[in-house]
C-alpha cells in the first residue's frame, strides 16, 4: 500500500533578557564517542539446521557481565551452547550444556566482559542452529554513545514487515520489544501459546531480529488475548490458569528477570542508561493502571537513579491525546486513569533526563505529554507498529484538528522501528523511524 506520512517537527526559541555584567562564555558539551563496530558473526562449520532449531537462540536481558539465553531444540530434551568471544577474532570460550525446562533451554552466562562482542550458538549432533551475536553492557566510566532500536506490534497486517530486516545493518546495543511481540489471540492451552511463538518467531525477519542483538521486553495484552481483563464476567476475562500459562510460555521464550513482584523491574545499561520497564496489564483494576505498590515503585527507583538518560518504558501511552482522539480508547491510555497518570506526569518532570518509549496504538510519533503545565517538560516516542494494523493518525489529525497540536512533534502513519542514539556528553537523544524499505521515514533530536 503507499505510505503517506507527516512530519511536523515544532522548533522553539528562547528569548534571554539582557544583564549588565556579561556574562562568561558557556562551555560546549563534547559529544561523546561512538563505540568500536562490532564484528561480523562467525560462521561455524557446523552444518545449520532450521528444522531441528527453528529459531536459533535469543539472548536478552545483557549486562556488563551476564546473559540470559533461551534455545529450542525440536524434539530433543538436551543440547550444548557453544560461546565465543571477540578478542581481535572469534575465540571459543566454552561449551556448557543445556537441558530443556518447559519449552525451551535455558542458561544464564555469567563472568562475561563488559562492552564485549560475542556469539552463541546450539549444537546437537552434527547440527547446529544460527548464531546470535550480541554486546555486553559498559561497566563504568568512560562515557560512550549507546545505540539501541525498539518497537511494538508485530501483527500480520504488513506480514513481511520489512522494516525490521533494517535492524541487523545498525549494530544496536539491544532492542526494546514494546509489547505485543506475538498475537496469541485465541490461544487459551500450553501448546496453543507455544505455537502462536513458534510462528512469530519463524517469520524470517523475527529469526533476524533475534539473532542481531540482544532483548528487553515488555509485554501488552495480545501475549495472552485482545484487551483482556482479569474482571469476571467481563467479556474479555481471562482466567488465572490462562494468564499463567501465557506468561509462562513468554518468559521461555523471551528471557526477562523477574522484577520485585512480577514484570516491572529496572534495567542498566553501564553508568548512562537505567530502564524502567512497567507492567500496564496484569495489575490493572477499577481507577487502576497499575498496583499501588508498582507506582510507589517507580516513585521511589527513578529519583533515585543516577543515570544521565531515564527512560520509562510503558506499552499504553502517556500522552494527552485528546486533541485527536478524544475518549477513543481511553482506558487503553493512561488517560483513562487520571489520578494515577498526573502521579506518573509529574513524577517525570521531576527527574532530569527522563522520557518515555511507548508502543500499542499502531503509529509512531513524538511529544510531549501535555501542552502545558509540568508534561509540557517531558517527550514521550511511541515506537512502531512494525506490522499491525496502521491507525489513521494523518487523517483524524485533519479531521479534528487544524494542524497538529503544539505538544506533537511529529506522527507518522507508516509501518517503522525506532532507532535511537544516547549522547552522554551532550545529553542529547537522536530518534529515527525506519521504513519498509530501510530509508528514514522522520527524524527528531531532544534533550530530556
Amino acid at each position: 500500500m503507499p505510505m503517506r506520512r507527516r512530519d511536523l517537527l515544532i522548533g522553539t526559541a528562547a528569548a534571554l533578557a539582557g544583564c549588565p555584567v556579561p556574562a562568561p562564555e558557556p562551555v560546549a558539551a563534547e559529544p561523546s564517542p561512538a563505540r568500536q563496530p562490532s564484528p561480523e558473526a562467525p560462521e561455524p562449520e557446523v552444518p545449520l539446521d532450521l528444522e531441528l532449531f527453528p529459531w536459533g537462540v535469543v539472548v536478552g536481558e545483557v549486562t556488563a557481565g551476564s546473559a540470559l539465553v533461551r534455545a529450542r531444540v525440536v524434539g530433543q530434551d538436551r543440547c550444548t551452547l557453544v560461546v565465543m568471544r571477540w578478542e581481535g577474532a572469534w575465540v571459543e570460550i566454552g561449551r556448557p550444556e543445556l537441558s530443556r525446562r518447559g519449552f525451551t533451554c535455558p542458561h544464564v552466562l555469567s563472568g562475561l566482559r563488559a562492552d564485549t562482542p560475542y556469539a552463541v550458538y546450539a549444537v546437537r549432533g552434527s547440527r547446529r542452529s544460527r548464531v546470535t551475536r550480541f554486546r555486553t553492557a559498559p561497566a563504568a566510566q568512560p562515557s560512550r554513545r549507546i545505540r539501541f532500536g525498539a518497537s511494538s506490534c508485530f501483527g500480520g497486517a504488513n506480514p513481511d514487515m520489512e522494516n525490521v530486516h533494517y535492524v541487523v545493518e545498525h549494530d544496536l546495543d539491544f532492542f526494546l520489544l514494546a509489547g505485543d511481540t506475538v498475537y496469541a489471540d485465541g490461544s487459551h492451552t500450553r501448546e496453543e501459546y507455544e505455537a502462536s511463538w513458534s510462528v512469530q518467531l519463524e517469520r524470517p525477519v523475527m529469526s533476524d531480529l533475534f539473532a542481531s542483538t540482544s532483548t528487553l521486553a515488555i509485554w501488552d495484552d495480545h501475549e495472552v488475548a485482545n484487551d483482556w481483563t482479569r474482571e469476571e464476567g467481563a467479556n474479555d476475562y481471562v482466567s488465572p490458569e490462562q494468564l499463567r500459562t501465557a506468561i509462562q510460555v513468554m518468559e521461555e521464550i523471551v528471557p526477562q528477570r523477574r522484577g520485585p513482584v512480577g514484570f516491572y523491574r529496572t534495567h542498566r545499561w553501564g553508568d548512562d542508561l537505567e530502564v524502567f520497564l512497567l507492567d500496564c496489564r496484569s495489575e490493572r483494576a477499577p481507577g487502576q493502571m497499575v498496583s499501588e505498590e508498582q507506582l510507589a515503585w517507580l516513585e521511589t527507583k527513578l529519583p533515585a537513579s543516577t543515570a544521565r538518560f531515564k527512560i520509562v518504558v510503558s506499552s499504553l501511552h502517556v500522552t494527552d491525546h485528546y486533541p485527536i482522539l478524544a475518549n477513543i480508547r481511553v482506558n487503553e491510555r493512561w488517560q483513562g486513569y487520571p489520578d494515577q497518570r498526573a502521579r506518573l506526569v509529574s513524577l517525570l518532570a521531576s527527574v532530569p533526563g527522563s522520557f518515555v518509549i511507548t508502543g500499542d496504538m499502531h503509529f509512531g510519533s513524538v511529544q510531549h505529554l501535555d501542552p502545558e503545565g509540568p508534561g509540557a517538560t517531558v517527550v514521550e516516542v511511541a515506537a512502531g507498529p512494525s506490522g499491525s494494523t496502521l491507525l489513521p493518525i494523518e487523517q483524524m489529525v485533519e479531521l479534528r484538528v487544524e494542524g497538529l497540536p503544539s505538544h506533537y512533534a511529529l506522527v507518522l502513519e507508516s509501518w517503522s522501528w525506532c532507532l535511537f542514539e544516547l549522547d552522554p556528553g551532550t545529553g542529547g537523544v537522536s530518534v529515527q523511524f525506519i521504513g519498509d524499505t530501510g530509508e528514514v521515514l522522520a527524524a527528531h533530536a531532544f534533550a530530556p
